[in-house]
Protein backbone atom coordinates (compact mmCIF):
# COMPACT_ATOMS: atom_id res chain seq x y z
CA UNK A 1 0.00 0.00 0.00
CA UNK A 2 1.32 3.45 -0.84
CA UNK A 3 0.68 7.01 0.17
CA UNK A 4 1.84 10.23 0.45
CA UNK A 5 5.30 8.88 -0.51
CA UNK A 6 5.57 6.05 1.50
CA UNK A 7 4.87 2.62 1.44
CA UNK A 8 3.30 0.08 4.12
CA UNK A 9 2.33 -3.16 4.53
CA UNK A 10 -1.38 -4.08 5.83
CA UNK A 11 -1.90 -7.72 7.44
CA UNK A 12 -3.63 -9.01 9.79
CA UNK A 13 -7.09 -6.84 8.84
CA UNK A 14 -10.49 -7.64 8.58
CA UNK A 15 -11.90 -5.88 5.68
CA UNK A 16 -15.43 -4.90 5.34
CA UNK A 17 -17.09 -6.02 8.92
CA UNK A 18 -20.80 -5.79 9.16
CA UNK A 19 -22.17 -3.33 11.41
CA UNK A 20 -23.41 -6.12 13.70
CA UNK A 21 -19.99 -6.67 14.52
CA UNK A 22 -19.80 -3.60 16.62
CA UNK A 23 -21.86 -2.77 20.35
CA UNK A 24 -23.63 0.44 18.88
CA UNK A 25 -22.00 1.55 14.60
CA UNK A 26 -24.78 3.82 14.13
CA UNK A 27 -23.67 5.99 16.98
CA UNK A 28 -19.90 5.58 16.92
CA UNK A 29 -19.65 3.35 19.66
CA UNK A 30 -17.14 0.92 17.58
CA UNK A 31 -15.99 -1.26 20.28
CA UNK A 32 -17.00 -5.25 19.11
CA UNK A 33 -19.88 -7.23 20.55
CA UNK A 34 -19.18 -10.67 21.34
CA UNK A 35 -19.57 -11.96 17.57
CA UNK A 36 -17.42 -9.47 16.35
CA UNK A 37 -14.75 -10.29 19.27
CA UNK A 38 -14.67 -13.59 18.32
CA UNK A 39 -13.71 -13.00 14.63
CA UNK A 40 -10.58 -10.51 15.58
CA UNK A 41 -9.50 -11.82 19.58
CA UNK A 42 -5.75 -12.81 19.07
CA UNK A 43 -6.14 -12.39 15.55
CA UNK A 44 -3.34 -9.93 15.35
CA UNK A 45 0.10 -9.58 13.61
CA UNK A 46 2.63 -9.83 16.05
CA UNK A 47 4.35 -5.97 16.79
CA UNK A 48 7.98 -5.52 18.06
CA UNK A 49 7.63 -3.76 21.83
CA UNK A 50 7.12 -0.71 22.12
CA UNK A 51 4.93 -0.34 18.92
CA UNK A 52 1.33 -0.26 19.87
CA UNK A 53 1.68 -1.58 23.44
CA UNK A 54 -1.67 -0.09 24.42
CA UNK A 55 -5.22 0.07 22.59
CA UNK A 56 -7.04 3.31 22.07
CA UNK A 57 -8.49 3.09 25.45
CA UNK A 58 -4.62 2.88 27.39
CA UNK A 59 -5.40 -1.13 27.91
CA UNK A 60 -2.32 -2.99 27.62
CA UNK A 61 -1.89 -5.00 24.64
CA UNK A 62 -0.01 -8.30 26.06
CA UNK A 63 0.63 -12.14 24.49
CA UNK A 64 -1.46 -12.58 21.19
CA UNK A 65 -2.90 -9.05 20.08
CA UNK A 66 -6.21 -8.54 19.05
CA UNK A 67 -7.10 -6.73 15.27
CA UNK A 68 -7.89 -3.87 15.69
CA UNK A 69 -7.89 -0.44 17.63
CA UNK A 70 -9.29 -2.30 21.05
CA UNK A 71 -7.73 -5.04 22.75
CA UNK A 72 -10.55 -6.59 24.71
CA UNK A 73 -9.73 -6.94 28.16
CA UNK A 74 -11.62 -9.81 30.36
Amino acid sequence: MQRDGAQAECAGNVENAPSSYFVDAANGDLHLDAVGAAAVIDAGVALDTGLCDEDIDGDARTGSRDVGADEVVP
